[in-house]
């Protein structure tokens, strides 16, 4: 280990781009999978109504005030150099905007390998500036999340890691979103409609209330339990979705 000035590791470009059919292009065909909707729906089994109802509401209403849809831009981890990205957190949001590609979404590019936003003009749509104050600085602040018994592919407990995130990022659950209203549009929803989830014809459990046998499906991916749930209880018709990640249960 020795000193060395010439090294940048604090400095790291960010910018602003529309998260759009652009963007998705540069996910391998497969990178959602059985495995993953199952553990989704596991982990999110008590709380469906903050996971996917206030989200999706909380959404659709600011897309249809003519705001933003998705409130908090989503972190995208890049290195240009070595041509890749990753995504964290915000996975539900992009699940959740490939399923409603009306609704604006924007990122933000985080790459210690970018000296400036126009390396990215061919690669992602509408690169602009972050937004900065009259002295040309932003003032970001971050929160570490850590992730306990995290290992590498060596066993190596990953003790001293933790994941970035922007503190300005609102949980779904806090009472902005979370609100008396919705709840009570919830109890009533989850009454009259609903739907059964199976993984490979193994049931998992209702969401809601199913109304009729024919009410079972399959589900493929993450992306397949969101066009449902936006199908039962928003009435988006799957007609508008070219792929369907999800299958009735014969």
């Amino acid at each position: 280990m020795i000193y060395n000035s010439k090294v940048r590791d604090f400095q790291k470009a960010i910018f602003a781009f529309d998260i759009d059919d652009k963007f998705f292009t540069y996910f391998p065909e497969n990178w959602q999978h059985q495995g993953g909707a199952e553990g989704w729906l596991l982990h999110n089994r008590e709380r469906i109504y903050v996971r996917l109802y206030v989200f999706i509401d909380s959404v659709l209403e600011r897309h249809i005030r003519g705001q933003i849809g998705f409130r908090d831009p989503v972190i995208i981890w890049g290195n240009i150099k070595e041509g890749h990205f990753n995504i964290h957190p915000g996975m539900n949001r992009i699940v959740l905007k490939m399923c409603l590609p009306e609704v604006r979404q924007i990122g933000w590019v985080i790459d210690p390998t970018c000296n400036h936003r126009n390396e990215y003009k061919d690669i992602f749509n509408n690169i602009q500036p972050i937004k900065r104050n009259k002295q040309n600085n932003k003032r970001i602040l971050w929160q570490a999340h850590h992730r306990t018994g995290r290992r590498t592919p060596q066993g190596i407990l990953c003790e001293d890691q933790y994941d970035f995130s922007l503190t300005s990022d609102i949980y779904v659950a806090d009472p902005i979103y979370d609100t008396p209203e919705r709840k009570q549009k919830w109890s009533e929803l989850s009454n009259k409609t609903g739907f059964s989830v199976y993984i490979n014809d193994k049931y998992i459990y209702d969401i809601g209330t199913p109304q009729t046998p024919n009410c079972k499906y399959n589900v493929q991916t993450i992306q397949g339990i969101y066009q449902l749930f936006l199908w039962y209880f928003f009435g988006v018709q799957p007609i508008v979705w070219p792929t369907h990640y999800y299958s009735r249960k014969i």
